[in-house]
């Protein structure tokens, strides 16, 4: 399962659902849970743990890069067998 598309459109389904079901238990969440403070709390943590997912992906892009320039300049910085 390395197709990109099909990454996407399951990654896609699953915050759509997400969603819904927030929006669907949002009426029998008690008040204290819904105030301001509660909302905040929710955002930051959604924010830490997008910084610790992109923190981890970049390394990896990184390297693509890398990679990526090497193919365009010509260069082959890893080789199985030198003498090819």
């Amino acid at each position: 399962m390395e197709n990109p598309l099909v990454i996407g459109l399951i990654v896609f389904a699953v915050i759509l659902v997400g969603a819904f079901v927030g929006w669907a238990i949002k009426e029998r969440l008690p008040k204290h849970h819904l105030s301001d403070d509660t909302k905040s709390t929710v955002t930051v943590s959604m924010a830490v743990v997008a910084l610790l997912g992109a923190s981890a992906r970049a390394p990896d892009f990184e390297r693509q890069h890398c990679l990526q320039r090497a193919r365009w300049r010509g260069d082959h910085p890893v080789r199985a067998n030198p003498s090819a």
